[in-house]
């Protein structure tokens, strides 16, 4: 069935989380496009793609290779890391090795991170603690390189809202006329408030909010259910255009057990509203892999869409010694209006090929 899913994948109106990278387009404008007459044979690939903590990823293909930025760890604010195939990963230095003077300065509770390129820079949006109240606020730096290191000399964050419990998970979309939104998800669940999705647009620069923001999607119970109040949410919004139409992905319930995983809505724009696809989520735990979520739609550089997101291996999962939330990635297909995710997989797969009818 993947291969009729996937026929036609690179053509028409389609963007997923990213505009594209400084150097990913050629004269028509289309993106994703591979250089050179020799497309080599695709290499397979066996999931995690890196086998190491890597929660949150966010992919994008920059016109010479693929960048992946993930949460941090004990000893980086924002891990980093480089491919030329999608499938074989380099891991690099901490892309933001300052924090900004809001935020407090502590390694393991720099998240989500999302990266854009506009006009000669390369923004670093994430979260971080504010030293003002201790919740989780959304912040920006830049860099003139993809590899960093990002600086910030902000001295407040772009979205906090503390009566919301905080905010985190900023995600960057596109509109077709190149018009740019960050989503974010307001961190009710830590507190006893709602969670939510949330939509604003930016203005030309990249950074400066514009206009009111808008509520996209709201936790609603259901599958979004965790074992706890505060492990039940909505979370990590990435936003998907496809011939038209707009596919929210998200995260939902315990991220560090057997509820998390991904679901869908679909929207009337990036402002909404968006309803979600069914009851259940489009990725979620099997007895191989558990809570796949905190996952970045983007486009290899062929045009065709995929999932990157971070799961546990079992049974080792959550606060067992070992545990970690790998990096894995899965193929996106689109069926008319309803879009799904092949996985999670753990045998061998194909990656990034040319071709669109043959898997």
């Amino acid at each position: 069935m993947a291969a009729v899913f996937l026929v036609g994948f690179a053509v028409g109106d389609r963007v997923a989380h990213h505009a594209t990278g400084p150097s990913s387009t050629n004269g028509s404008g289309s993106a994703h496009q591979p250089s050179g007459n020799h497309v080599p044979s695709p290499l397979t690939y066996r999931n995690p793609v890196i086998a190491t903590d890597f929660p949150d990823p966010d992919v994008m293909w920059t016109g010479h290779e693929y960048v992946a930025a993930a949460t941090g760890t004990s000893m980086q604010h924002i891990q980093f890391a480089t491919s030329r195939n999608l499938v074989q990963w380099t891991i690099g230095s901490d892309l933001l090795p300052r924090l900004p003077v809001w935020a407090v300065n502590a390694f393991g509770n720099v998240w989500g991170p999302d990266l854009e390129h506009v006009g000669g820079l390369w923004i670093l949006w994430f979260s971080a603690p504010t030293i003002s109240s201790g919740e989780q606020c959304i912040g920006w730096a830049t860099s003139r390189s993809v590899s960093g290191p990002f600086v910030s000399d902000s001295t407040a964050p772009a979205v906090c809202q503390t009566a919301s419990g905080g905010s985190i998970d900023p995600s960057v979309t596109t509109d077709k006329a190149g018009r740019r939104y960050l989503l974010w998800k307001n961190n009710g669940n830590c507190c006893a408030v709602e969670s939510r999705i949330w939509s604003q647009p930016l203005a030309g620069n990249g950074t400066t909010l514009i206009g009111r923001p808008s509520i996209l999607l709201s936790y609603s119970g259901g599958w979004e259910t965790g074992p706890t109040a505060s492990e039940s949410t909505i979370e990590d919004p990435s936003m998907l255009r496809d011939d038209g139409h707009y596919f929210l992905f998200f995260s939902g319930g315990g991220y560090l057990g057997t509820t998390y995983g991904t679901g869908v809505a679909v929207c009337d724009s990036i402002s909404g509203p968006c309803h979600q696809q069914g009851d259940q989520p489009v990725l979620s735990s099997t007895l191989a892999v558990a809570g796949p979520g905190g996952g970045t739609a983007f486009f290899d550089r062929f045009g065709h869409p995929w999932m990157a997101y971070a799961a546990w291996t079992p049974p080792q999962i959550g606060r067992d010694p070992g545990a970690s939330r790998t990096f894995r990635l899965d193929r996106i297909v689109t069926v008319g209006g309803m879009v799904f995710i092949l996985g999670p997989t753990t045998d061998r797969q194909i990656g990034p090929t040319a071709k669109t009818g043959s898997f």
